[in-house]
C-alpha cells in the first residue's frame, strides 16, 4: 500500500490496500478535488448565485465607504473632464424616478461619447465616475437598450467559461457588469471590445459600482421601453414597476432626445404603443350649376323641365271644378258623393339640370 502511494512499482497484494486504492480512484474520477482548488482561488470563500435583492447577497454592506482610489496595474482612469460636456441624462424628465444612471458606450458617437467607456450619474451630484471598460466582442456583442438591475452576485463564477465574475450586477439574462482581474483584459479596456457579452470593469471600480447600485434604493420606478427609453403607458398614467432606482443604458441606442414626450403622439395610449391613427381622406365634391345669372330669384330651367312644367299646369286647369259646382265621380257604376273642395298640394319637382361631380 505505502509502496504504491510513494510511486514504487511494487504491487499491492493486500485486500485492504486494494480497497484504499479503489476509494482514491473513485474520489479522483468524481472530481472531488475541484471544490478545493476553486476555494483556494477564491481566497477561502465560496461562490454566490444571483440574488434579486442586494441585501440578500453575501457581499452587501450597509457601511460601505464610497470613493474608489486603488486600481490594478496597468489600468488608469481617463480624465473626468473628457465626459463633462456630454448630455446629462439626469435632466431628462422621463428619468426623474431614477437616482442613479449608468451609461455603457460601445462605439464612439458625438452624443454617447468615447467608445468602451462607462459613465455614472448620481442625482444631486451629477457625473461622478468615468471609467474605461470592455464590452462584448464580435459575435458576442453586448445588447443595446435601456435596462434595470435584475440580480446581484458578489462572488459569481461563470460556468460556460469557467471564470470568475466578481461584483456582478445582472441586467439582461446572463449579461452583467462585473470585475476583471486579468492583466490582458485590463490592458484592453478602453481600446477593444473583448468580452463574451458582459461588461468588464476593473475590480475596485466594479466593487464600487456594485454597492452604488445596491444603495440606490428599491421602490417604484417608471417602466421604460427597452429599445427607445420612452415611458410605458397604462391609459393616461405611466406604468410603474418595483426595482432598484438605477437605469442602465447600453449605447449606442435610441437617443432619449429623439423620443422626447413633445414628439410623442397626443393620445397617451397611442404613444405607448408607438402607433398613430391613420386619417381617411374623402375626395372633394363640388356642385357645379349651369352658367349664367338666374332669373329674378328663379333657377334657370332646361327645355325638358320647362315642357314638364307646362304639362302639369294644363292638367291642373282641366281637372279643376268650376265655381259653384262640385265634381261627381262613379265607382263600379254607382254615384259617389264628392268630397268637399279643399286645397290640395301636389308635389312637383324642380329640375335643376344635371349635377356634375369632379
Amino acid at each position: 500500500m505505502m509502496g504504491w502511494i510513494r510511486g514504487q512499482r511494487a504491487p499491492i497484494q493486500s485486500i485492504g490496500g486494494q480497497c484504499v486504492r479503489w476509494v482514491l480512484l473513485t474520489y479522483l474520477l468524481s472530481g472531488g478535488w475541484i471544490p478545493q482548488t476553486h476555494a483556494e482561488a477564491w481566497g477561502g470563500y465560496g461562490r454566490s448565485l444571483p440574488s434579486p435583492r442586494y441585501e440578500q447577497d453575501d457581499g452587501a454592506r450597509t457601511d460601505y465607504r464610497f470613493g474608489v482610489k486603488k486600481a490594478f496595474t496597468p489600468y488608469q482612469d481617463p480624465p473626468l473632464a473628457e465626459a463633462a460636456s456630454l448630455p446629462n441624462p439626469l435632466l431628462e424628465p422621463r428619468f426623474e424616478s431614477y437616482r442613479l444612471i449608468v451609461i455603457v458606450n460601445k462605439k464612439t458617437d458625438p452624443f454617447w461619447g468615447r467608445a468602451q467607456t462607462l459613465r455614472v450619474y448620481k442625482r444631486g451630484l451629477g457625473l461622478i465616475y468615468y471609467w474605461l471598460i470592455s464590452t462584448g466582442a464580435r459575435d458576442f456583442e453586448t445588447p443595446s437598450g435601456y435596462y434595470l438591475p435584475q440580480g446581484f452576485s458578489s462572488r459569481h463564477w461563470s460556468g460556460p467559461y469557467d471564470a470568475p465574475m466578481l461584483w456582478a450586477v445582472f441586467f439582461h439574462s446572463g449579461i452583467s457588469l462585473h470585475s476583471s482581474l486579468d492583466r490582458d483584459a485590463l490592458r484592453n479596456m478602453g481600446r477593444a471590445a473583448a468580452s463574451h457579452g458582459c461588461v468588464r470593469i476593473e475590480d475596485h471600480r466594479a466593487e464600487e459600482l456594485y454597492h452604488r447600485i445596491g444603495h440606490s434604493g428599491f421602490g417604484l420606478v417608471d417602466q421604460l421601453d427597452r429599445q427607445t427609453g420612452a415611458p410605458m403607458m397604462k391609459g393616461e398614467q405611466r406604468r410603474k414597476v418595483e426595482a432598484y432606482k438605477t437605469l442602465i443604458i447600453v449605447a449606442p441606442s435610441r437617443r432619449w432626445t429623439e423620443t422626447s414626450p413633445a414628439r410623442q403622439a397626443t393620445t397617451p395610449a397611442v404613444a405607448a404603443k408607438g402607433l398613430t391613427k391613420p386619417t381617411r381622406t374623402m375626395p372633394a365634391t363640388r356642385l357645379v350649376l349651369p352658367a349664367g345669372p338666374p332669373k329674378t330669384g328663379q333657377p334657370k330651367l332646361t327645355p325638358k323641365a320647362r315642357d314638364a312644367q307646362k304639362t302639369t299646369a294644363a292638367m291642373r286647369a282641366s281637372s279643376a271644378p268650376k265655381a259653384g259646382e262640385t265634381q261627381a265621380s262613379t265607382r263600379d257604376g254607382k254615384s259617389v258623393k264628392p268630397a268637399p273642395t279643399r286645397y290640395r298640394q301636389e308635389k312637383t319637382s324642380a329640375h335643376l339640370g344635371p349635377i356634375q361631380q369632379r
